[in-house]
């Protein structure tokens, strides 16, 4: 768009003796050999070779004429005509009076107080007067390069300094033109990073620090506050992008991360702020003019509206880093904003930050030259008095600019005022400078002087620009000195706007940097001073913050008392077992067995208290855990599988009884399937452990969202054991218990109707299996689902195994303990009454025994003749009968065995061939699967008259048959007796 501009202007007026060289990194447009727009000439193309001559002839001589370009009387601006006396010595002044950044009004304000001083002054350039000839450069390039151009082919006067420009790509431009001139230029507010290239600009200066000079006052800033990651977003001006890549690299070293959104290519800003919303940024670093600021805190504050997922809207948790140079005024401003007020974007610009250089020095007492207390300049040289300080020096035309800008403003301020100090500066650096050329042509003796300055005189440029590097004066921003490039050395502070009714700033801190050293900073910072809306700064994104998650110690010491109390109830069923070991009721329900499931269900009990134990990861606790409820598992589970396998091999096997192979019934057999389960699980954990050992890991289970004050989002860690392979060997040993459990589910269903009450053992066991049944796939479930949540899948893990573990020891020796109780307590019944009645209740010459008595007999019979008799006659129940028993029924071998505290030891007498007689004996019988029924091959006579019952051989042979059922449990209880 420039070089068009350029373009329609040269054609419409052309001027032959002018060339442009203006080269402009990437974005800059590149200007060659194009020609002055208001020298005017029909044959302008045909002199442009000239043109390009022109640049190669001696520097003394002079190009171009007045008569060349006779429209440049009447175009130049006006100024003052009341000059003091003397010699005029003219500095053209590039200022932008008008367009996006309105800040030549104060610099030109300031610029002028700095002149009249300096005319005032005897001591300093004695003989001249200064007198600056101000063009509009409008911020605009095309604009800035069209005043330089009708100030050097003014024909009334001669240039010998460059003052400004405002805008920094107005300065580049202008810049590399005024060195071809053999112009030195100085800048009283160029920031670009770019003015910095000596080859590019080799008769610069600035009075002030460049914008790179700052990114060590923000990274001090960024680390105090810690912050670690800023967003930006600038303007399409090589000012700001330049910025931003050297701004990348240094906050990179220090470990702040630089997340760059895009620039601003077009009026409409909508699409970088809507992908600064997305990313949520937080710190974000904007580097723009005013208006195209406005349009974004507008943009900002509309789409942040728009936005419903938060409560809050997203600027309400924005933290903004504007530039330095920007009014403290803009947002009052309307251009740019015509759907915001002010308010608005003073609501989403907040308390921003602002770092730039010190413009007014703070040390009391100091002076700066003029004899000027920077604190009372700054004080009293504002908004309406700044203006009528300088106001009759200030061509009428520009006045009309002051006017209109005084009325716009809220409080009668010119645009960016605060800075109107470096124009005050800059005018004393070129007054120093040209004082410095006389003293050398004094000191050389040189015959020339400062009015024998000509454009292109390299010699003459050269001396200029030796003796501006040697400039050192107290500026009102503090002792003033260049650096090798030019430049002011950075002496940067820190502000924050109060956003407050009085548009103030809150100074918070400063770095001093050395002259030669930029990265060389003496940086302090009061945190202290800044208040933030929550009592803590805010936060550069939703912070992640890993924190360990442990199970709450108030359930943790739930379930230890439990695990502990559990531990104690095995350690006391256990000592119980082994003591009793020898009593009828213990013995006949397998102690040795019974003592294995109650070991098992200890080391159940150790798991839980080893669920949730975070111990040095030396110590392999996770193998130790593994081992430990595994085996708990096989030992106690793989016990009651045995015996209830014992138990369905006897009452499932029928007439194979007599085939059955008795040694596979002891519990010395059985204790071989208990080890080759715990054999089995042991190698799968040993290779396991050899394979893909286990390790305490703290594993991510959870993210806590960002709380709306904090912003901090918790990465919630638990220290769970995990292995590579964990997967694979977990679903293998799952794998293998399952069908443990499905096997012991089948025997458990196939001898659910069996009852042996002698040793009670038989439906209890089957009721464990079904609960193990139930609750460990339920806890393989639970854990699973819940090991995302530490407290719950620790509560539920150690309530199915507290319960599970519980419920097995209970269910198997609470039942033998009750009977246990019940069968003491009839024995001593019995001896009481034997000691009452004495001991011959039953005569052998008594027919009529006591019928209080109560008899228990137990028969043994040879293996090979034991089937198809019961193994204890006294099963029956007939009260009150006397029963008369041929014992010729049975084989002659037979013995019998009678056990009471009041039966004599023999039930008959031989006679006197040795042959068995018929002895009558009354009796109690018990339960032997038919009620109410005597046994005998002859008759049973109860006591009670008018009852008479025959029992015959038939019907003996009936209930024997109807009596397998007791003979599986003569078999077992005989295999269990005898071991």
């Amino acid at each position: 768009m420039t070089i068009l501009v350029l373009v329609f202007i040269v054609s419409a007026f052309g001027c032959p003796h002018f060339t442009l060289q203006h080269g402009r990194m990437q974005r800059m447009a590149v200007f060659q050999n194009v020609t002055h727009p208001s020298l005017a000439s029909n044959d302008a193309p045909s002199d442009l070779p000239s043109a390009v001559d022109d640049l190669q002839r001696p520097i003394n001589e002079t190009t171009g004429s007045l008569s060349d370009c006779p429209e440049m009387a009447s175009n130049y601006p006006e100024v003052h005509k009341e000059i003091v006396a003397g010699k005029v010595l003219d500095v053209t002044g590039l200022f932008a009076l008008t367009g996006e950044y309105r800040a030549g009004l104060a610099f030109l304000a300031a610029a002028v107080i700095a002149v009249k001083i300096i005319n005032e002054q005897h001591d300093i350039l004695p003989g001249y007067t200064i007198r600056i000839n101000a063009h509009d450069t409008k911020c605009s390039e095309p604009d800035g390069l069209d005043a330089f151009y009708r100030e050097v082919y003014d024909p009334n006067r001669t240039s010998i300094m460059t003052m400004g420009g405002t805008c920094s790509h107005v300065t580049e431009a202008t810049a590399q033109v005024s060195h071809l001139w053999g112009i030195p230029q100085i800048s009283y507010s160029a920031l670009s990073p770019y003015l910095s290239i000596e080859e590019k600009f080799p008769t610069f200066f600035r009075v002030v620090s460049p914008e790179q000079y700052f990114t060590q006052a923000r990274i001090e800033l960024f680390k105090s506050l810690g912050w670690k990651k800023v967003h930006t977003i600038y303007q399409n001006y090589f000012l700001f992008s330049t910025l931003d890549e050297s701004m990348q690299q240094k906050m990179k070293a220090n470990g702040i991360e630089v997340i760059s959104s895009g620039q601003i290519f077009t009026d409409d800003p909508e699409p970088n702020v809507q992908t600064l919303l997305q990313r949520d940024a937080r710190i974000i670093l904007a580097s723009m003019y005013e208006e195209k600021l406005r349009k974004t805190m507008c943009t900002a504050y509309h789409l942040s509206r728009a936005n419903k997922t938060r409560s809050h809207p997203w600027y309400k948790r924005v933290v903004w880093i504007l530039p330095s140079f920007i009014d403290r005024q803009w947002m009052n401003r309307t251009s740019g904003t015509s759907n915001c007020t002010s308010e608005q974007i003073l609501e989403v610009a907040g308390k921003y930050f602002s770092i730039g250089s010190t413009v007014y020095s703070r040390n009391h007492g100091y002076r700066a030259v003029g004899n000027v207390d920077p604190v009372q300049f700054a004080n009293q040289y504002t908004g309406k008095a700044l203006f009528e300080k300088a106001a009759d020096m200030i061509p009428e035309r520009f006045q009309r600019l002051y006017r209109e800008a005084l009325a716009q403003s809220r409080n009668e301020s010119l645009p960016s005022e605060h800075r109107a100090g470096e124009g005050y500066d800059c005018m004393w650096a070129i007054a120093l400078a040209l004082n410095n050329t006389l003293t050398y042509f004094l000191h050389t003796g040189d015959n020339r002087t400062l009015e024998d300055f000509r454009y292109r005189d390299r010699n003459f440029s050269h001396i200029l620009y030796e003796a501006m590097k040697k400039v050192s004066f107290n500026a009102l921003s503090g002792p003033f000195v260049f650096n090798s490039k030019g430049e002011k050395s950075p002496d940067i502070e820190i502000r924050r706007y109060n956003n407050d009714d009085d548009l103030q700033y809150s100074w918070l801190g400063q770095c001093i940097c050395k002259v030669h050293d930029i990265d060389n900073c003496n940086c302090t910072l009061d945190t202290d001073k800044i208040r933030w809306e929550n009592d803590f700064p805010p936060v550069d994104g939703v912070q992640t913050v890993k924190r360990v998650i442990h199970v709450k110690r108030s359930l943790l010491y739930v379930f230890l008392v439990l695990a502990s109390l559990g531990i104690l109830l095995s350690a006391v069923l256990l000592a119980f077992n082994v003591l009793r070991r020898t009593h009828r009721i213990i013995k006949m329900s397998s102690p040795r067995l019974n003592n294995v499931i109650l070991v098992g269900c200890a080391l159940a009990y150790c798991y839980v208290l080893m669920l949730e134990v975070n111990v040095d990861s030396s110590v392999p606790m996770c193998e130790i855990r593994s081992f430990t409820i595994l085996l708990g598992f096989s030992l106690s589970f793989g016990a009651l599988f045995a015996k209830t396998w014992r138990v369905y091999q006897i009452f499932t096997a029928g007439s194979a009884l007599k085939r059955l192979n008795t040694k596979m019934l002891r519990d010395s057999s059985l204790f071989l399937i208990v080890s080759a389960l715990v054999i089995i699980n042991s190698l799968i954990l040993v290779t396991w452990s050899v394979i893909s050992p286990q390790m305490q890991t703290l594993v991510q289970i959870s993210t806590t969202p960002a709380d709306l004050l904090t912003d901090i989002e918790f990465v919630n860690l638990h220290l769970r054991c995990d292995s590579p392979h964990k997967p694979e060997f977990t679903w293998a040993i799952l794998a293998l218990q399952g069908m443990v459990i499905l096997a012991g589910t089948f025997l458990a269903v196939q001898t659910r109707k069996v009852s042996c009450p002698e040793l009670n053992d038989s439906k209890w066991i089957g009721v464990c299996i079904y609960h193990v049944v139930v609750l460990c796939p339920l806890a393989v479930v639970v854990v699973m689902a819940t090991e995302n949540s530490p407290d719950t899948c620790y509560a539920l893990e150690a309530s199915i195994t507290i319960l599970m573990t519980t419920m097995t020891q209970c269910l198997i020796f609470f039942p033998k303990i009750i009977a246990y109780r019940k069968y003491n307590e009839a024995h001593s019944s019995q001896s009481n009454l034997a000691l009452h009645n004495g001991s011959s209740t039953f005569s052998r010459h008594s027919d009529t025994p006591s019928t209080s008595t109560r008899s228990i007999m137990t028969c043994e019979f040879p293996s090979q003749l034991a089937y198809g008799h019961p193994e204890c006659v006294a099963s029956l129940k007939c009260p009150n009968c006397h029963c008369y028993f041929n014992t010729r029924t049975f084989t002659d071998s037979l013995r019998l065995k009678w056990k009471s505290a009041n039966i004599p030891a023999r039930i008959g007498s031989r006679s006197s061939d040795g042959k068995h007689e018929n002895t009558r004996h009354s009796y109690q019988i018990q339960e032997l699967g038919v009620k109410s029924a005597c046994i005998s091959s002859s008759f049973c006579r109860p006591q009670t008259p008018g009852y008479n019952r025959t029992v015959s051989h038939n019907q003996l042979t009936a209930i024997r048959s109807n009596s397998d059922s007791n003979l599986n449990r003569y078999i077992l209880r005989r295999y269990v007796s005898l071991e």
